[in-house]
């Protein structure tokens, strides 16, 4: 704790065993609460007394990590929420549990009390915010709309606001009262949330600022990251809102990409390689919500495309006709095909991967979740199609043997945040690995038949997306901070780094005069040149 007047330390509090995820003081300021990694709250009393406090009461319960803490408007309750999908009410008092409370569908990441106390407003990987009364500690509202998981909750003064903020990078203002969306806030725009690269490794695609994607060449030679990152050759323009997903065709020839639009876009990339900018070939609509991911089936004639509106929705990729629409029930975050084409797997909000038929598109099995309906964000196949991957909120990843699903799937767990992305080997020839990207910034290397963890990068920031370059050896990752980050696999370092361009991209300052030092700075950070030297 820390004296705000002065910034001088105030006190250390230790006994949490794992990381400390949320914290919040009692109305009348004697108490704070902390919740942690290592499944329990503890109760701390404020004295000034000591610079080390020992903990009062340890709250066991959760089960994994305690994502919220918060107090009741007297103080005499606190509520909790956690990635076992529970909300728990606890008499401060007595320290014990006096409830258990159930009503997401998934790990619960943000918990609020109103200001008159009234009301509890709590935010799930489901997407949806509950708000519940304290009377009954009952949900009375369902509030829909952000198309990624929560992360924060924040109740206005006179608490008929309430604000809250997702993965989606939205900040959303609702009604208390009526539960209705009143304002989408938009401007974190720094992230890349998807890098594809094509299958002769020549060409990179990425997200961007803008409701735009990128496209690089990719070279032989390496750069320095922070120094001088490479900038596209081209952009995608035509997206009305942030892009979520973008993929290569099979033969290089063609991009697709999903955006919060509710539309898929197909681009051609020898216009790409021609155009500094280019629209797109085909536009297909019909999803209602937020399109979530695109794969392209092998033959590159097919597309599927997963939203938030629970369907999954193949294409012709030809003609753009709709071949076929898949009930995926809840939010559709996570599809893939498999290398021989013949299955389309999808799995979402529900927790169940459902694996239809890419000729009849009937459903040919449903693979329960383990032990729980966690939420699915991401799929893969290994390239001999002989396993299926798909990474589950908050950190988990369950691998089936395709050659029998009966066999129990295979868990894997080493990052300490939320899991947004998974990539196989392409190299058949190798033994099979899997790389997982987190909101952590972390990107672990894992060896399938040993079933281990081979190395842990650091992106910095959260990763929303990673992909291997053709030959299995180096890889990309990409997410928070704009830059896309190549990786040699052996070594452990960044060889090289890509990002988009800045608004002052090239621009020489040198010897202009009414630039205060601030401004020029400012400028360099955008792109501008002085002398040569910028510091991108």
């Amino acid at each position: 704790m820390w004296r705000v007047a002065t910034g001088g330390l105030l006190a250390t509090l230790e006994g949490h065993t794992g990381y400390v995820w949320t914290i919040a003081f009692s109305p009348d300021g004697q108490l704070l609460a902390s919740g942690s990694y290592d499944s329990t709250i503890r109760l701390w009393e404020i004295g000034l007394q000591s610079t080390k406090l020992e903990s009062i009461a340890s709250l066991e319960g959760h089960q994994g990590i305690v994502c919220g803490v918060t107090f009741s408007k007297d103080g005499q309750l606190l509520y909790s929420c956690g990635v076992d999908g529970t909300l728990r009410v606890w008499s401060v008092p007595e320290q014990q549990e006096l409830q258990i409370l159930n009503g997401h569908n998934g790990a619960v990441q943000a918990i609020k009390i109103s200001p008159d106390g009234t009301t509890l407003a709590t935010g799930g990987v489901d997407q949806t915010i509950k708000l519940w009364g304290t009377a009954d500690n009952k949900p009375h509202l369902t509030l829909a709309g952000h198309s990624a998981p929560l992360v924060a909750l924040a109740f206005s003064r006179d608490g008929t606001t309430l604000a809250s903020s997702s993965s989606d990078w939205s900040v959303r203002l609702w009604s208390v009262l009526q539960g209705e969306c009143l304002s989408t806030l938009h401007g974190h725009t720094n992230v890349i949330y998807s890098v594809a690269v094509n299958p002769a490794g020549t060409y990179l695609a990425g997200t961007g600022s803008n409701n735009r994607a990128l496209v690089w060449p990719l070279t032989s030679t390496t750069n320095d990251a922070m120094a001088k990152p490479y900038t596209p050759c081209s952009v995608l323009k035509g997206h009305t809102g942030p892009i979520f997903s973008l993929a290569f065709s099979s033969d290089g020839n063609q991009i697709a990409s999903s955006s919060m639009d509710n539309r898929v876009k197909l681009w051609l990339l020898s216009r790409a390689k021609e155009q500094s900018q280019q629209e797109a070939r085909l536009t297909l609509t019909g999803h209602t919500d937020v399109v979530m991911r695109v794969v392209f089936h092998p033959s590159g004639r097919m597309l599927a495309s997963g939203s938030a509106d629970g369907t999954i929705r193949l294409w012709s990729t030809i003609t753009g006709e709709l071949l076929a629409v898949l009930d995926g029930k809840g939010v559709v975050s996570a599809i893939a095909f498999s290398p021989d084409g013949e299955t389309i797997a999808g799995g979402g909000t529900d927790g169940i991967v459902k694996l239809w038929d890419t000729t009849t598109f009937q459903l040919k099995k449903s693979l329960e979740p383990i032990n729980e309906d966690i939420p699915i964000g991401y799929m893969a196949y290994d390239p001999t199609g002989q396993l299926l991957a798909c990474a589950r909120y908050p950190g988990s990843i369950n691998v089936w043997s395709t050659v029998d699903f009966d066999q129990p799937a295979r868990n894997y767990k080493g990052s300490q945040g939320i899991l947004w992305s998974l990539a196989f080997n392409p190299d058949k020839a190798a033994p099979p690995s899997l790389l997982s990207s987190s909101n952590d910034g972390t990107i672990c290397l894992w060896d399938i038949n040993q079933n281990k963890e081979l190395t842990t990068l650091n992106h910095g920031g959260f990763v929303a997306s990673v992909t291997f370059m053709p030959g299995g050896t180096t890889a990309f990752s990409a997410g928070e901070g704009g830059l896309i980050k190549l990786w040699d696999l052996s070594s452990g370092k960044v060889a090289a780094a890509y990002r988009d361009w800045f608004p002052y991209e090239g621009v020489n300052i040198s010897g202009a005069i009414g630039l205060t030092a601030a401004r020029r700075a400012t400028l360099l950070q955008l792109g501008a040149v002085d002398n040569e030297i910028s510091l991108r």
